[in-house]
């Protein structure tokens, strides 16, 4: 594992307190990889762990390195977005109203927000006067 900047820092200041750089590692592992069982004809989402996957992390306990988004980060994904994939997005919508068809909104309601998404929309969607304390 490699960690940059802030969260090289995060790690830093976690082994510092708990000296357990193992728990630290294998906590990381725990939030950031998932390996399951594919089921055929079975949304991902609703995949069993691997078995082994779960006896290799134990007791582990997740570790998010997560780090504020910055103000910049909507607009750069708003603009990956725009150079990327909003014109498959866009070819994928006018195929299901042609065919009468839901696959996009089936791809979108599928998806699961981390912690780091529901951080931007709410960032994005609070009112400056809402985060000022009086």
């Amino acid at each position: 594992m490699r960690f940059k900047n802030e969260r090289a820092m995060l790690v830093i200041k976690e082994f510092m307190k708990s000296g357990d750089l193992a728990s630290i590692i294998l906590g990381i592992m725990k939030d950031y990889l998932l390996f399951t069982d594919r089921r055929v004809g079975v949304s991902r989402k609703y995949w069993n762990v691997n078995r082994k996957w779960q006896y290799f992390l134990g007791d582990a306990e997740k570790m998010r390195l997560a780090v504020e988004p910055n103000e910049q980060l909507y607009e750069r994904s708003k603009n990956w977005f725009k150079r990327t994939a909003a014109a498959t997005a866009k070819v994928i919508q006018e195929i299901d109203e042609i065919k009468g068809t839901q696959e996009f909104q089936e791809i979108i309601d599928e998806i699961e927000l981390s912690e780091k998404h529901q951080h931007v929309i709410e960032v994005q969607t609070t009112n400056i006067k809402d985060m000022i304390c009086a």
